[in-house]
C-alpha cells in the first residue's frame, strides 16, 4: 500500500509496518519485488526508482529512467515542469523468467532494467503510436505479456483517462 506520504506500508501478517522513505522523498506510486523476493522497489516523483535493502540501510537509488536527470537539478523536486526532465516512473514489474524490471515512464514510455540496474531498452511506441502518458503496469508470467496503461491517449497528462495495450516482452 502506497500513499503520498513519504513511507511505504510494509505487511506481514498479522502486523503491519512502514518502511520510511527519505525526508526528501516524495510521491511514491507503486511497488514491487524481484524474483528473489528483494525490495519493494518503487518509484518516486523525482524520477527515481529506489530499492528498500533492508533496516540498517533502507532505501537505495536503483536506477533513473530519463536520460536527462542529474541529482542536482532532480532528487527531491517534485515540480510538473520538472517531470518532463526527471522522468516520472508510476508502474513497476518484474518479468520473473529473466529478472528484468519494467517501467512504465509518464514522459520516456515503457523502460527495461536489466537486474543489474542497467536499462537495456526504451520504448516510446507500438505499432507506430506513440505513448502519451504511461501508467499502471502488470505483467502476465506465463504467456510473456506486459499490460499498462496510455493515460494520456485522448486527454492530457494527468487526466484519468484510461486506453490499454499489451505488449509481448
Amino acid at each position: 500500500m502506497l500513499n503520498a506520504s513519504p513511507h511505504i506500508a510494509h505487511c506481514q501478517f498479522p502486523a503491519f509496518s512502514k518502511l520510511q522513505l527519505s525526508l526528501r522523498t516524495i510521491g511514491p506510486e507503486s511497488a514491487a519485488f524481484d524474483r528473489k523476493g528483494g525490495g519493494p522497489y518503487t518509484g518516486i516523483a523525482d524520477g527515481r526508482v529506489l530499492k528498500y535493502q533492508g533496516p540498517k540501510v533502507g532505501f537505495t537509488d536503483f536506477v533513473i529512467t530519463s536520460p536527462n536527470r542529474t541529482k542536482e537539478r532532480c532528487d527531491g523536486k517534485n515540480g510538473p515542469e520538472l517531470q518532463q526532465i526527471c522522468g516520472r516512473p508510476f508502474g513497476l514489474g518484474f518479468y520473473n523468467k529473466t529478472g528484468d524490471l519494467y517501467i512504465t515512464n509518464a514522459y520516456y514510455g515503457l523502460v527495461k532494467v536489466r537486474p543489474s540496474g542497467r536499462i537495456a531498452q526504451r520504448i516510446t511506441s507500438f505499432k507506430g503510436r506513440r505513448f502519451a502518458f504511461l501508467d499502471a503496469l502488470d505483467i502476465d508470467q506465463k504467456l510473456g505479456f506486459i499490460y499498462f496503461v496510455d493515460s494520456g491517449a485522448i486527454f492530457q497528462t494527468g487526466l484519468v483517462a484510461l486506453k490499454h495495450i499489451f505488449c509481448p516482452i
